[in-house]
């Protein structure tokens, strides 16, 4: 849990990888986690065990989200994200999402980017290309081209808050503005304490983003459409 939860105001929409919220039917893309080569943030995170974490919404678990990463930052590696999450009520199910994406990156440069998502029965894909200094993006909002700097709101690499970051459910463009860092400790599931950075995300949505001293994500609340709270506790 979050030691001190952070006040949110507004709608929330978390990237993910791409990180999600729950209005009472449908989960709304919170999109929604520098420069295109970020070798440093890569070596921070790439060795260790996959980062985790546990969904909750008003304190009732809905869900996993899970970062793994492979391969050697020096040259070629993946980051691969999974979501699952299931409501249900009088034990019956009445809403679920699933989001499935692996982003590749080259000699510390973000190249691609492939993503499919269930968004309780709405099938949604994502892909992303690099071309030289560019990025082809098709989703479901279309085929666009945007900078080849811009990252995938997908959390695990802070980096993401200092570009034009791109919606990894639907390839849309994220406009946001990013506060921080201010010192933060957010709490595992095991009761661990980590000190954190905590960083704010307003824009059409709000969200607010920690992340542990090694530069791992550490942590994310975040506001529904519906006031309904969400805590991504790491696990």
């Amino acid at each position: 849990m979050i030691r001190r939860a952070p006040a949110i105001v507004g709608k929330t929409v978390v990237g993910a990888e791409r990180v999600t919220v729950l209005s009472r039917r449908r989960l709304v893309s919170a999109a929604p986690l520098a420069l295109a080569l970020a070798p440093a943030i890569a070596r921070a995170v790439l060795g260790r065990a996959p980062v985790s974490f546990q969904i909750s919404r008003n304190g009732s678990v809905i869900g996993t989200h899970a970062v793994a990463f492979a391969g050697d930052p020096a040259s070629t590696f993946t980051a691969t994200a999974d979501v699952k999450i299931g409501v249900h009520i009088l034990g019956v199910r009445v809403f679920h999402y699933t989001h499935h994406m692996v982003e590749h990156w080259e000699g510390g440069r973000f190249v691609s980017l492939d993503a499919t998502t269930d968004d309780d029965g709405e099938a949604v894909s994502t892909t992303v290309r690099r071309a030289g200094d560019t990025l082809n993006i098709a989703g479901t909002s279309g085929r666009h081209v945007a900078p080849g700097t811009a990252l995938p709101a997908t959390h695990w690499n802070k980096d993401e808050l200092k570009n034009a970051m791109i919606n990894p459910q639907n390839g849309r463009m994220i406009h946001a503005q990013i506060a921080g860092p201010s010192p933060e400790s957010v709490t595992t599931t095991s009761g661990k304490t980590i000190a954190a950075s905590h960083y704010t995300w307003r824009g059409d949505d709000s969200l607010d983003l920690f992340y542990a001293a090694d530069g791992s994500w550490a942590g994310l609340t975040a506001l529904a459409k519906d006031g309904s709270n969400l805590v991504y506790t790491r696990t």
